[in-house]
């Protein structure tokens, strides 16, 4: 396999480019089912688990379509201000040869500076509630919007972002594409989904996390024993990077400050309190392997695709079937054990 199968896609010259130098071999099941139908200007809901490669599928489209200095073009919504930072630099990475000007935009982004760089704004992503407020205020024009992309939708709708996404939805052009990604769709989320984006094609792809590479334990213990049992496997499991999850910042803190005495392994740990930079510090020093455990809240459950992480502890159980799911798919990832 080689650059030719991204070419037969429809890929155009400058993104090849920067397919190439990123020595990416050969596209993924997602790439191969879903860009054909996208660069033919289909509205679909698709499947696909994160590091799946969906993001070069809506990526490498509104690269297609959109024209710099033309306005704006095209809303990218993700459900995390870490996610749409991570498909953000993603995006400026696969547009390095065409120079499109593209914002991302969060709560807690520093909002008069954007409101004046929204003038000039091709590709603005951010997460719903952020691009409802500057809709609402008529910060930008909407008229020219070619492409909507939904991705993680399923957190979305789970975190009330719903009445944002339809608003934005129905205030963009009806002659427009949209494109829907989430990890897992169920059935009333696909009759929702189905009800706003007419004419649109499922596509489904096989988990890039797969069953038989993730070994899965359990430990019956007793409250009063938990940490001493988990400091225990922390220093004795032969482990790349690990992630440990609890369901409160509290007992985050609480891990951090005990785990360090007892063990020789470095930790940090992120959750909602701390500032944006903070946090985006902390996770590109667990990507550079600079200390060894990352301990976090649901927040860092989705979306974060760290090479090298072996080892998932659920401290404390989630309250739902789809966290847990996300939560262990940060390991035993494309090919990996």
């Amino acid at each position: 396999m080689t650059i030719e199968d991204f070419k037969k896609l429809g890929i155009d010259g400058s993104i090849l480019q920067v397919i190439e130098e990123q020595g990416f071999v050969s596209p993924t099941k997602i790439q191969n089912k879903a860009i054909p139908q996208v660069y033919a200007g289909k509205n679909i809901i698709a499947t696909a688990a994160t590091g799946s490669g969906k993001t070069l599928v809506f990526v490498s489209r509104v690269l297609q379509i959109a024209r710099p200095g033309y306005g704006l073009q095209a809303i990218i919504m993700l459900p995390t201000r870490e996610l749409a930072q991570q498909v953000g630099q993603q995006f400026k990475l696969f547009a390095k040869y065409k120079p499109l000007n593209i914002m991302i935009t969060y709560g807690g982004a520093n909002i008069k500076t954007q409101k004046d760089d929204l003038q000039n704004v091709d590709v603005l992503i951010g997460t719903p509630g952020r691009i409802s407020d500057y809709l609402e205020q008529d910060l930008f024009l909407v008229g020219k919007v070619k492409c909507v992309v939904l991705d993680e939708v399923d957190a979305m709708i789970r975190n009330e972002f719903q009445s944002d996404i339809k608003f934005i939805l129905e205030t963009t052009p009806k002659k427009k594409q949209t494109l829907v990604f989430s990890a897992t769709i169920d059935k009333d989320m696909y009759k929702l989904l189905k009800n706003q984006i007419k004419d649109s094609k499922l596509i489904a792809v096989e988990k890039t996390v797969d069953p038989r590479k993730l070994k899965q334990n359990y430990y019956m213990v007793e409250k009063d024993e938990k940490l001493s049992v988990l400091a225990h496997l922390m220093e004795h499991e032969r482990a790349g990077l690990s992630i440990i999850f609890v369901n409160r910042q509290d007992m985050a803190e609480f891990l951090k400050k005990n785990l360090r005495k007892t063990t020789t392994l470095k930790y940090e740990i992120i959750h909602a309190d701390m500032t944006q930079g903070r946090r985006n510090r902390v996770i590109k020093d667990f990507a550079n392997q600079k200390f060894d455990v990352l301990i976090t809240t649901d927040m860092a459950a989705r979306g974060l695709d760290i090479e090298g992480v072996t080892h998932i502890y659920n401290y404390q159980l989630p309250s739902h079937t789809e966290k847990y799911i996300h939560r262990i798919g940060r390991t035993a990832r494309a090919g990996a054990t």
